[in-house]
């Protein structure tokens, strides 16, 4: 008896350990993950695991979905790169094994490894402040609080998804469980808060921009105060507004993403690299719609589009001509290029050719970075879809839907921001395409759905 309480310890000791981790996306977590197999395999019981592991279908579905990309191995040329793939991606079997198959922890134990994660983004969050400060004080460049430049150990992206859904901790903590007292929230969440916006990752200011009304004006609401809760919306709006005036890679993604959105029908390349990388990986998933075109190919399918649009595109008056015709084809465009022609002082005809000719120049430009730095899909969906095919997407979305739904039935907000931030993530990076941000994803997806799993009525 006292040996199984104390693997019971041991456990939620390790998964302690893991969150924090996780957190200050150190070394610890993967210690601790191996850990947590070998005590998984050592304990008894293996027959009463696989019991356990088999009512959890969200676990079986991850299980199923790292099946399909070992599975995708066996219509792959790069072997090599599809192991290290499957090694990277290795997380979502083993802690969806572990996680699964023990016995559910209790709310005071998830509460603390939830807590852990917070924290430990906020105390990441800064020290990348500190050592941006030091680089300020030796360059005077503003740029070193934003984006890429304030980060230390990973994407912005994913620092940024990991301090949103660490607001969505420290509210229900506070809400939910009375964890934390009022006035050292409201400080923490105006700090996160503030890092989000520093962390200039676009998806995840929108997420927050989302989540900000969402979470607020419910719960003044209850309270008979709406007006006082839109006050807070507004001033927190107010505040991001402040922030993003700022001369700053902030501002200038601020602006770039407005422009992007001004354009929207447009024929016109002044867009997010993104869009050249969609269309190229729509035509990837269209011709390996079925099965995909494996977990070790994928990329290099990608990367052979790229390439094969450069040598398509090169600078030349036939190209161009095309460039015309599709240019022209385009109502709102062609109004947009009589209006410059006249600022100009041009014809529409020189004015429609300048435009073509430097639109392919970009376009080729873009690509050409494309190619050099080996992008990926930047869209989770896609990724699957073109690495393990319709089964793969499919079972992604279910994985993701099915708690969302059961989330809102419960009233589970902790699972419905997870999945929230998560879901919207994804569309703009492949988050599972990087250890940080599959280990975040399975470790918390399995954590959250134990709490749903085991509050489902017999």
């Amino acid at each position: 008896m006292q040996s199984l309480i104390r693997s019971k310890q041991t456990y939620f000791y390790l998964l302690l350990l893991c969150s924090i981790g996780i957190g200050l996306q150190i070394v610890l977590y993967k210690i601790a993950i191996i850990a947590l197999l070998l005590q998984w395999l050592i304990s008894a019981g293996f027959k009463q695991k696989m019991i356990k592991l088999r009512e959890n279908n969200l676990a079986v579905g991850m299980i199923s979905l790292y099946f399909l990309y070992t599975l995708s191995l066996l219509w792959s040329d790069n072997i090599e790169f599809g192991l290290n793939d499957l090694f990277l991606k290795s997380p979502i079997l083993i802690l969806s094994l572990i996680i699964a198959s023990q016995e559910s922890l209790i709310k005071k134990q998830i509460n603390q490894i939830l807590l852990s994660f917070a924290l430990s983004s906020l105390i990441l969050n800064i020290f990348c402040l500190t050592d941006a400060c030091i680089s300020y004080m030796q360059t005077e460049e503003i740029n070193e609080f934003f984006y890429h430049k304030f980060t230390v150990n990973m994407h912005s992206a994913y620092q940024a998804m990991y301090t949103c859904f660490s607001i969505t901790i420290f509210i229900y903590l506070r809400l939910k469980e009375k964890y934390i007292p009022n006035l050292i929230m409201a400080l923490i969440i105006f700090l996160q808060l503030t890092f989000i916006l520093i962390l200039s990752s676009r998806m995840q200011l929108l997420i927050t921009i989302v989540l900000i009304p969402i979470t607020i004006l419910p719960i003044y609401y209850r309270k008979s105060k709406l007006f006082l809760g839109i006050a807070y919306v507004l001033l927190i709006f107010l505040f991001g507004k402040l922030i993003m005036s700022m001369p700053s890679a902030l501002n200038y993604r601020f602006k770039q993403t407005v422009s992007h959105v001004k354009n929207i029908g447009v024929h016109t390349d002044n867009s997010d690299p993104r869009k050249f990388i969609w269309s190229e990986a729509l035509i990837v998933i269209k011709d390996n719609w079925l099965t995909g075109a494996g977990v070790g190919d994928v990329k290099d399918e990608l990367i052979q589009r790229y390439s094969q649009v450069i040598s398509e595109s090169s600078i030349s008056e036939s190209v161009i001509d095309s460039i015309v015709y599709q240019i022209e084809q385009n109502t709102k465009t062609t109004n947009y290029l009589k209006k410059r022609a006249k600022l100009n002082n041009v014809s529409y005809q020189q004015q429609l050719y300048a435009y073509a000719k430097n639109s392919l120049m970009r376009k080729n430009s873009r690509y050409k970075t494309s190619l050099d730095r080996g992008y990926n899909f930047h869209n989770q969906y896609f990724q699957i879809f073109g690495a393990i095919g319709l089964f793969g997407f499919l079972l992604i979305i279910w994985l993701l839907v099915l708690p969302f739904l059961k989330s809102l039935k419960n009233k589970d907000y902790l699972l419905g921001s997870f999945i929230f931030i998560v879901g919207s993530s994804l569309l703009t990076e492949s988050m599972l395409e990087r250890q940080a941000g599959v280990v975040f994803i399975i470790f918390f997806y399995l954590v959250l759905a134990s709490r749903m799993i085991k509050n489902k009525p017999s």
